[in-house]
């Protein structure tokens, strides 16, 4: 068995062929984390893991790109969230590489509020740094029982 822990098949470029792309993982006997980018794609992402349970399961999210032109309501992620085949909470984080510094501080509000809800329910999340540099500091890490993926690492952040 292999296990995808970062995947979006719930994304329109799927639609095509998502059926098929579904159909070759489950005979490869490969299980599949469908990552949330924003509201409606993580409700996409939790109907996918409700359809296949045991194969696929989601996480709910707003990404970093995505979190400035968003009215973000963190009522409603946090009402996804609870839904038993929601794993984690994700795809959240910094992610300054294509940020205008106007806008670098929404991004991190939104993301401390998404790191709030974790400790809430799940303990769990699938983190974004990217071009953050030592910014990358809440602390998560002083919380307890806490379970971190992060991916799109770039540059050092002081563990």
């Amino acid at each position: 068995m292999l296990f995808d822990s970062h995947t979006h098949l719930q994304f329109p470029q799927f639609d095509g062929d998502r059926e098929g792309v579904i159909s070759r993982l489950l005979s490869a006997d490969i299980k599949v984390i469908n990552v949330g980018t924003d509201l409606e794609d993580s409700k996409k992402a939790i109907e996918l893991a409700k359809k296949y349970l045991g194969q696929m399961w989601a996480t709910v999210g707003l990404h970093p790109n995505d979190a400035v032109g968003q009215n973000f309501d963190i009522s409603k992620y946090k009402k996804l969230a609870e839904n038993d085949s929601v794993v984690a909470i994700g795809e959240c984080g910094l992610d300054y590489f294509r940020t205008p510094d106007d806008d670098k501080n929404r991004q991190k509000d939104i993301f401390l509020r998404q790191l709030e809800s974790i400790f809430a329910q799940t303990c769990r999340y699938i983190g974004k740094v990217r071009r953050v540099n030592t910014q990358y500091t809440p602390n998560e890490r002083s919380r307890g029982n806490f379970q971190l993926f992060l991916f799109c690492f770039q540059d050092y952040v002081p563990w």
